[in-house]
């Protein structure tokens, strides 16, 4: 038997479009995490900085 195109179930094209989305926002997620560490070692060395200035 010969599929047409009419024959796909739709359900593949919701379970791409969630899992497009999980990883889009575990993605920004990675992201805002490895920001944050970088945001505070960088606080960290000026501190550093400061107080080898005294």
């Amino acid at each position: 038997m010969e599929q047409s195109i009419t024959d796909f179930n739709p359900i593949y094209v919701y379970v791409v479009y969630a899992l497009t989305w999980l990883v889009l926002f575990g993605y920004l997620y990675y992201l805002a995490k490895k920001q944050k560490t970088i945001e505070t070692q960088i606080q960290d060395l000026k501190n550093i900085m400061e107080s080898t200035e005294s």
